[in-house]
């Protein structure tokens, strides 16, 4: 069994590294590497796993039936390096945290479920297979980590890399987040890399993390001694790791997690965006988490789901896959849409063809899918050939209503004037009408620019109100620049 050094003297041996910079590990090192094992076992698969099977993770080291290797000597890519008491010291802090084995054992599971697809890929380019320990360390195999301000996802790849070999990445997708893609990528760029450096896989590694740049400088300054030697400790200490890792995973034997993965996956299906949709209206109409659609796609890092995009499925739960085929038209059209008052309307009507969908039929009169189910009492987004669906209303504009102020009964009129007063008022009542009947006497064409709405260009004229211009041109509050609008000037 292993036996752990006591808790005093971990700390007062890193203690004495940090201070004294004996043979070690970088404090920098431990720091980045703690904080992205943190959020790897942090992650919604592993916090699934747990729920699956929470007896597997709950252990301490001394209690298990496998052995940590103490030996100071490991090999990784058939290259002996030593190890130092500081060196097992930081290592099994990183994966034993509080002495449990938790954190290791969900590591172990991803490689589980990762490491097959990493061998496939790594094996087609002839290819070292301790490769696949490289994202273990990386990212903690950790599709959604984001390292620095430009690097992410399983390989942690950096975005100017990731873009040379072909991956998308913009504000809907980001493909280093997935498995498959990104580790084409990965695999052809170590490829690369393995030509560069003659197969050097420390030089490769090197490169991988931290450039091409950075490798060729330590090759010019390092003298007389081999370029291991040469590195700064950041990049010794990855390595050892790395290879510590191998070791470790070689020697110990736990419980494969690749089937209760299968069981995770099972509670999810993949569907088909046959129209751009966002993800904020996906999950209002299917009542769910923008946070419970994203966590299995992370691929998909913004609120726009392309149509098709690459035949990748999107993962739902399995309980609303059904609602959300219902409702996938409303799911494409949803969004707010502030129409003029209508008093009295008179319908539309549309024949359903063969190969129509409400979302295709709303486009086509400019209306929403939401308001075709409402005026058709329709439950569901399914429609037949053949069937007659409402699509509009023709508004008629609510008339204007003059009030009269009432006379003062308490006043009494002087009777000379009386004549006079009537005759007055007729007049007034004339040009009251003669306004409702005809508002073309001021009547402008206003061409709208970028960044007007209704309200700004409505706040232009006195008087003027955004529904009465939605009113004269029989449209809606959404407008674009260089659209003409009639406005009549009160």
């Amino acid at each position: 069994m292993f036996c752990f050094v006591s808790m005093q003297r971990k700390f007062i041996l890193l203690f004495l590294f940090i201070v004294h910079h004996i043979l070690g590990v970088s404090q920098s090192f431990v720091q980045l590497q703690e904080s992205v094992f943190r959020n790897s076992e942090s992650q919604w698969l592993c916090t699934e796993l747990e729920k699956v099977n929470p007896e597997h993770f709950n252990c301490q080291p001394k209690q298990t039936t496998w052995e940590i290797p103490s030996s100071n000597a490991i090999v990784i890519f058939n290259q002996n390096l030593e190890l130092h008491d500081t060196d097992k010291v930081a290592f099994n802090a990183l994966l034993f945290p509080n002495n449990d084995c938790k954190r290791y054992l969900k590591l172990v599971s991803l490689c589980d479920l990762y490491f097959p697809l990493i061998r496939k890929k790594v094996e087609q380019h002839r290819l070292s297979l301790d490769y696949q320990y490289l994202p273990l360390l990386l990212s903690g195999l950790n599709t959604s980590l984001r390292t620095g301000s430009s690097r992410s996802g399983l390989w942690s790849l950096e975005y100017l890399v990731a873009r040379k070999y072909g991956l998308r990445i913009d504000e809907s997708i980001d493909e280093r987040n997935g498995g498959d893609f990104t580790t084409d990528a990965a695999a052809k760029y170590l490829s690369d890399l393995n030509a560069l450096y003659d197969g050097d896989a420390f030089k490769i590694i090197t490169a991988f993390r931290k450039g091409a740049p950075f490798v060729n400088r330590i090759e010019q300054e390092r003298g007389g001694l081999s370029f291991y030697a040469a590195l700064d400790e950041d990049s010794k200490s990855f390595i050892k790791l790395m290879a510590y890792m191998k070791s470790v995973i070689a020697s110990t034997r736990t419980e494969n997690q690749l089937s209760n993965y299968f069981d995770i996956f099972g509670q999810y299906e993949g569907v088909f965006a046959e129209q751009n949709m966002k993800v904020s209206s996906m999950a209002r109409l299917l009542k769910v988490t923008e946070s419970a659609l994203k966590q299995p796609n992370p691929v998909f890092i913004g609120n726009n789901l392309e149509a098709n995009y690459r035949k990748v499925p999107f993962m739902l739960q399995n309980t609303v896959v059904s609602k959300f085929h219902f409702l996938k038209d409303s799911i494409a059209q949803y969004e707010e849409i502030v129409l003029a008052p209508v008093v009295k309307a008179e319908k539309k009507y549309h024949t359903v063809r063969k190969g129509e969908s409400l979302g295709v039929i709303a486009r086509k009169y400019k209306v929403s899918v939401s308001q075709i189910k409402k005026w058709n009492a329709l439950r569901s987004d399914r429609i037949n050939i053949g069937e007659r669906l409402i699509v509009g209303q023709e508004s008629k504009p609510k008339p204007q209503v003059v009030v009269e102020k009432k006379p003062d009964v308490t006043a009494k009129p002087k009777e000379s004037t009386t004549v006079e007063t009537i005759n007055d008022a007729k007049e007034k009542k004339k040009k009251v009408e003669s306004i409702q009947k005809d508002d073309t006497s001021n009547k402008i064409t206003y061409t709208v620019k970028s960044g007007d709405s209704m309200w700004k260009i409505a706040q232009k004229y006195k008087g003027v109100t955004e529904h009465d211009i939605m009113k004269w041109n029989k449209c809606g509050s959404r407008i674009s620049p260089g659209q003409k609008l009639v406005i009549y000037t009160k």
